[in-house]
């Protein structure tokens, strides 16, 4: 009795532990996109995904066509599935906290962003920006 206990009780507790760290697939979509500013690509912008619902944020930095993969963790590609809040800066804080070089209105940063919706699977979403 008590050996089929342990034998039982192993993969219904790795059951519990693998569901309870939200690591299945269907949590996640594997984003990718270009961020343009009044239709030009917009680069080096550090593009950050914080998901309405909660949990860990995503992000990526363009590269010089404006283009992003989102990056979850060191081993991760994408973000969690749900409506999220989109920050892009291309500013740099100075030691003194001061943010220089953005190039980006502050309605998509410091005092605003963008919504977007992540789907399970690949998705290409573009983040269209206006300085108006």
């Amino acid at each position: 009795m008590i050996r089929t206990w342990r034998y039982f009780s192993l993969p219904v507790g790795l059951c519990v532990l693998l569901v309870g760290c939200g690591g299945g697939d269907g949590n996640f979509g594997v984003v990718r996109g270009v961020v343009t500013l009044d239709g030009e690509p917009v680069p080096n912008a550090e593009v950050v995904f914080v998901p309405k619902e909660g949990g860990r944020f995503s992000k990526a930095k363009t590269n010089d066509a404006g283009e992003y993969v989102l990056i979850y963790s060191a081993s991760k590609a994408g973000a969690i599935v749900g409506i999220h809040e989109v920050r892009v800066t291309t500013g740099v804080e100075t030691p003194s906290g001061k943010i220089v070089n953005e190039t980006i209105p502050a309605k998509y940063n410091a005092e605003g962003f963008v919504e977007k919706e992540v789907q399970p699977g690949n998705n290409v979403i573009d983040v269209q920006l206006t300085s108006g």
